[in-house]
């Protein structure tokens, strides 16, 4: 026993937003200032209070699309009935589209319920066109790179211009040099969580390390 549980759940439920604003430098002028709302990781199986807190925390952000990038339960392995039920009990708070991608501790079978009860739309390794004001850009969605390893690149973009905005979801995003391969303008993903055990003191025990190799 640590003591730290009590700690550890109050922290589980305080959910915070941060904003960050991005350049873009070929994008279409209708899309100046245009916002995303990112989840990701949310692993709302954990614990039933975790929808109320995430919703609690998104509800008065003002946004134009949301995207959710992955890891909808908390376990790769056994039953995942109650992280489909929590998710689809969550998703009304947000409004549609909401593009997805499925993580490393999801089953393709997630897809249907989650599309036809909760209004997710999913990008496996594909892409679609986003407008405004007769104005385009490119979202595409590939699939988990990091257990899985099936993220298709070339059949993502197959039918995206090679000259478009391209703004691309992925997990985890070990695959930043296939991004980069294909002119990706800007990538979100998720699964580092930030570091995953930070003792109170801020010291780490275990972290994720993108590194860029010249």
């Amino acid at each position: 026993q640590t003591g730290l549980k009590n700690w550890g759940n109050r922290n589980l439920l305080d959910i915070q937003t941060v904003e960050n604003e991005v350049f873009i430098e070929n994008l279409p002028a209708a899309f100046d200032g245009y916002r995303i709302l990112q989840l990701s990781d949310l692993h709302l199986d954990i614990d039933t209070n975790l929808k109320y807190a995430v919703t609690e925390a998104v509800k008065n952000v003002e946004y134009d699309l949301a995207v959710n990038t992955g890891d909808y339960r908390a376990s790769t392995g056994g039953s995942y009935q109650m992280a489909v039920d929590e998710t689809i009990a969550f998703m009304p708070i947000l409004k549609k589209p909401v593009y997805c991608v499925l993580g490393n501790h999801d089953f393709i079978e997630f897809v249907k319920p989650l599309e036809d009860e909760a209004g997710m739309t999913f990008l496996i390794n594909e892409s679609v066109p986003i407008e405004k004001d007769g104005e385009v850009i490119w979202l595409t969605g590939v699939d988990d790179p990091h257990l899985y390893q099936l993220d298709d690149f070339q059949g993502a973009y197959a039918n995206v211009p090679k000259d478009a905005v391209k703004i691309l979801l992925s997990h985890a995003p070990e695959n930043y040099k296939s991004a980069a391969e294909y002119d990706v303008d800007f990538m979100l993903a998720g699964h580092t969580h930030g570091g995953r055990f930070v003792c109170p003191a801020g010291f780490q025990f275990w972290f994720t390390v993108i590194s860029h190799e010249e």
